[in-house]
């Protein structure tokens, strides 16, 4: 915006623009910051980790006032409150999980709670295995398993707002 109205020599719209950009990334880089601070756990003995070492989830589903909680308001599943720290997969997504070493840590229990239950897959959650699964080093074989997701994972509630072609490309991108 800000090189549209310089060149028509618009000066208070530029600086009006200006402004616009500076706040979206100051919000931009606070979301980030806070995401990784506050709801990505991290290892046991990292020093930045804030939360007790009783809590062995490495994702916070519900932060309440005085309490951490690895949940959801709609279900059980671990991969659930996993599955809400990776949405969505959209270009921002590579600074919110560039964290490799948090990544692996989730890798594990997210699959294994993919693999035992057929709901994951069904309501589109594996969509951001798949995504994990890329970015710890095998994006070829989470492109190859994209291909073999049905369709309505991409129209219920951990795939809605994806497609197979944003999955493809968010894939490909590792």
């Amino acid at each position: 915006m800000n090189k549209i109205w310089e060149k028509k020599e618009h000066k208070r719209y530029a600086a009006v623009s200006k402004q616009i950009a500076n706040v979206g990334k100051l919000m931009a880089g606070t979301e980030l910051t806070s995401a990784k601070r506050y709801w990505h756990v991290k290892d046991k003995d990292d020093p930045q980790r804030i939360y007790p070492k009783q809590f062995s989830n490495n994702v916070i589903g519900i932060l309440w006032q005085t309490m951490a909680q690895f949940g959801t308001w709609f279900g059980a599943a671990a991969y659930l409150p996993i599955g809400i720290q990776l949405l969505p997969l959209t270009p921002i997504s590579e600074d919110r999980d560039d964290d490799l070493d948090w990544i692996n840590l989730i890798y594990k229990p997210l699959t294994y709670a993919c693999a035992t239950d057929f709901q994951c897959t069904e309501s589109g959650w594996s969509i951001l295995q798949l995504a994990v699964l890329a970015t710890v080093g095998y994006a070829a074989e989470a492109a190859m398993n994209v291909k073999e997701l049905p369709n309505e994972s991409f129209e219920n509630a951990g795939g809605n707002g994806q497609s197979r072609s944003n999955t493809i490309w968010y894939i490909s991108t590792r």
